[in-house]
This record gives C-alpha cells, structure tokens and sequence, in this order.
C-alpha cells in the first residue's frame, strides 16, 4: 500500500483502530497498532499497515473474538462467525463492487464462516482499505 490517503481518518487508520481494539495488550506492539489506528495520521498507518494487520489478526486468532466489528452493517451479520467476519463485511461494505473480489470479500464477512475469514481477513482488508483510499473516502462501518 503506498500510503496514498485523504484525510485523517483514512481506512488503512480505520481497519488498524477497529480490528487491534479487542487485542490491545495495553502496553506493547498490539498497542501500539491500535493506538496508531485511533491516532489517524494516513501516512503512520500505511508505514504500519502490513505489520499490525498481521499482527493483530494472529492474536485475534488466540484471543478468540477476531477482532472488534461492530454492528455488521445493514446485514446486521448472517451467520454464526465470528466478530472478525463481521468487522470484514462491514468493512468492505461501502466498496463492495457487486461482482469480483471486493464483493466476495464484502459477502465472506456476512457468510459467517469463522475459519474463512480467519484465513482470508489480511486479503479482505487490505484490498477493502485500498478500494475506499482510491474512492477518496474512509468508508466502512467497523465501528470504534
């Protein structure tokens, strides 16, 4: 991601906030991710995207929840996955582009499958993040 934001409340700084919400450790690299995400400076969150969406999705993994997702969108989360699945569709929400990768990412988070959102959440995001930069908004309702 080339850090290509437009205000400071981009989504890379979006995803990194909502997503390292429920594994903020409270003193270490975990908070520090969230911390950079609530913060909002585009150009901190492109310089760490990679790294705390890693991070934060392999102690999200351990911690249980997946994540912070807040209220799924208007969806309002089919399934029974987990938070992760619904920060993902809500998330890619706004960008879904009907019928391609975004839209699948976009359908994943609402499917509900814990196990496929686990493995494809660092993809879904990531792409998800950079579709709204290159539409010039934030998007997403990953709630805070």
């Amino acid at each position: 991601m080339g850090g290509e934001s437009r205000g400071p409340s981009s989504a890379q700084c979006q995803a990194l906030g909502s997503l390292c919400h429920e594994v903020d450790d409270g003193d270490g690299p975990l908070h520090d991710c969230h911390d950079v995400g609530h913060i909002g400076d585009p150009q901190a969150c492109a310089e760490v995207f990679d790294d705390c969406i890693t991070m934060c999705l392999e102690a999200a993994e351990g911690h249980g929840a997946g994540g912070s997702g807040g209220a799924g969108g208007e969806h309002g989360g089919h399934g029974e996955g987990s938070d992760l699945c619904t920060f993902i569709g809500s998330f890619c929400h706004e960008v879904d582009d009907g019928d391609g990768p975004l839209h699948e990412c976009h359908e994943l988070g609402h499917d509900g499958d814990a196990e496929t959102c686990q493995e494809r959440a660092a993809e879904c995001v990531t792409m998800c993040a950079a579709a709204m930069e290159a539409s010039g908004g934030a998007g997403g309702s990953g709630g805070a």
